[in-house]
């Protein structure tokens, strides 16, 4: 037979484990939402040749979208291909007048009419 303190304790012990993970990862949680705080105005522009920007058939501008094999030329949420831009984007965050942030792409800045293939309307409210 069980002893029922024994299974209390393991039960309980493995509950506040989950909740101290929860507390300790709310700080990176914090920081992963606020990045741009933090972000660098020196950074320089994501290149074409980016392994990353590659992958999600980023381009800087519509005409060069237009040359871009990888990219996808479709209506979001019903927005036309020729009115998506970073800055219309949810995901990107304003860095200056001609320049922002993009989590898909860390640690360097990304043109405000850039356009990739995970756009994402941005809701207003």
């Amino acid at each position: 037979m069980v002893n029922f303190k024994k299974r209390q304790f393991i039960i309980n012990s493995f509950y506040n484990s989950f909740i101290a993970l929860g507390f300790s990862a709310l700080p990176f949680g914090i920081l992963f939402k606020y990045q741009n705080v933090w972000a660098s105005k020196d950074w320089a522009f994501v290149s074409d040749d980016h392994p990353m920007a590659k992958i999600l058939g980023y381009s800087k501008d519509q005409k060069a979208a237009e040359i871009n094999k990888k990219a996808i030329k479709k209506t979001i949420d019903n927005t036309e291909w020729k009115s998506q831009s970073c800055f219309n984007c949810s995901l990107y965050q304003k860095l200056n007048d001609n320049s922002g942030t993009c989590p898909l792409l860390p640690n360097v800045k990304v043109h405000k009419s850039g356009i990739c293939n995970k756009w994402q309307l941005q809701t207003k409210g």
